[in-house]
């Protein structure tokens, strides 16, 4: 019997179907992960999605930066680029 006869306050006959009885999972059935695999996964770290533009911004600001804490005086601007290259590429772990 897979619906249900019932009445309202105003006495007409309404049709409801049955609920579908939810479903139980027993302990035996569940899926296991191995202890290694969780740890693993709760340690991995994720690299952040930027473009290209985002990506120079961040090279030029670090390159600014570098100049600044010496007052930019001395110093050589494509240094200061290329090591801020690898100073981000450090913070987004994409070396």
């Amino acid at each position: 019997m897979s619906e249900i006869q019932s009445k309202t306050k105003q006495g007409a006959n309404v049709t409801s179907a049955k609920k579908p009885a939810k479903a139980t999972i027993k302990a035996s059935e569940k899926k296991t992960v191995p202890v290694s695999a969780k740890v693993k996964e709760k340690n991995k770290i994720s690299t952040p999605k930027i473009n290209m533009d985002q990506y120079r911004q961040m090279v030029s600001e670090a390159a600014y930066y570098r100049a600044e804490k010496r007052q930019f005086i001395g110093g050589d601007p494509s240094e200061d680029w290329s090591i801020a290259e690898i100073e981000i590429k450090q913070l987004l772990h994409m070396q």
